[in-house]
């Protein structure tokens, strides 16, 4: 959820710098952007690379903060951020910020460096600079996009081509598929819930986007009460999180090949879900953020 910043204003575990408060920000760097790590092979058959995939690097980011004040005051603002900023050795945290006519965005990041540095003929105004890494370089928006996903099925009574060069008087009406949107320009990578069902059975679920062609198969029955979930994100940034999951429990085993990290293109993608088994009451549940590269 937003958390309502000002402009020029950033938010880190609930510590806010920027505009309108004591830490005025001077400087910042790396919060948009992208650096791309070279895969390109230096032995090709002639001069120059074997060019390899473009990805985008982990994020390097620069905050400069300055305040004001008695030297007292200002020691004592100054051990305020450092608290703040204090290094984590495991676990990223949001660091949210808005900037003019945007939305609030926000990367996940850990403080690397926060080296004091004084200069005595300056002791009521003072610059700190802090040093932040965010091994997963995505820029999100800070609100959270949900969205229902009933179980598909064709209606109407004609043919339900995959393909759209038939004439649409041949083609059953379908009922169940909705429109999930990406706002960014990055592919969001979501949270998949499927709640067990209250009646019938639940043997399988399959997901696909029919946008972009990605498919989610994961063959293992769901009973009333359980919740199974695909960690999509933990899957591809390697977060320490089960990816399948049924109620708690691993079920990597059941997630069927191929393994593709499903997700939704920027703009407006059509979902359809599909289940074995016989209950009409199952739902997906998609959880993401619109995403950027820079």
């Amino acid at each position: 959820m937003a958390l309502g910043l000002l402009d020029y204003q950033l938010d880190y575990r609930g510590f806010r710098i920027g505009a309108d408060t004591p830490y005025e920000v001077v400087s910042h760097e790396g919060l948009l952007g992208f650096e791309v790590r070279s895969a390109d092979e230096d032995l090709p058959r002639g001069d120059g690379a074997v060019r390899g995939r473009d990805l985008v690097a982990a994020r390097q980011c620069g905050i400069d903060v300055e305040v004001v004040g008695s030297e007292a005051e200002v020691e004592s603002l100054l051990a305020a951020l450092r608290d703040a900023f204090d290094p984590s050795e495991t676990l990223d945290s949001d660091l949210v910020f808005k900037l003019p006519g945007q939305v609030e965005q926000l990367i996940r990041a850990r403080p690397t460096q926060l080296r004091d540095r004084r200069d005595w003929k300056g002791l009521l105004l003072r610059t700190q600079p802090i040093t932040m890494r965010a091994a997963d370089p995505r820029i999100y928006s800070s609100d959270v996009r949900q969205l229902i996903v009933p179980i598909y099925s064709a209606a109407g009574g004609g043919i339900d081509y995959p393909v759209g060069d038939y004439p649409i008087d041949w083609t059953a009406s379908a009922s169940g598929e909705v429109v999930a949107t990406n706002a960014g320009k990055a592919r969001a990578y979501p949270l998949i819930r499927w709640y067990g069902p209250v009646t019938g059975t639940a043997t399988g679920v399959k997901l696909t986007n029919l946008t972009n062609g990605e498919v989610i198969d994961i063959q293992t029955t769901v009973s009333a009460g359980q919740i199974l979930t695909a960690d999509i994100e933990a899957y591809v940034t390697g977060a320490a999180r089960r990816v399948i999951a049924l109620s708690g429990a691993s079920r990597y085993g059941s997630w069927q090949f191929p393994h593709t990290a499903w997700s939704l293109s920027p703009g407006d993608n059509v979902v359809r879900f599909e289940l074995t088994g016989t209950s009409v009451n199952v739902q997906a549940l998609l959880t993401w953020r619109d995403t950027w590269r820079a």
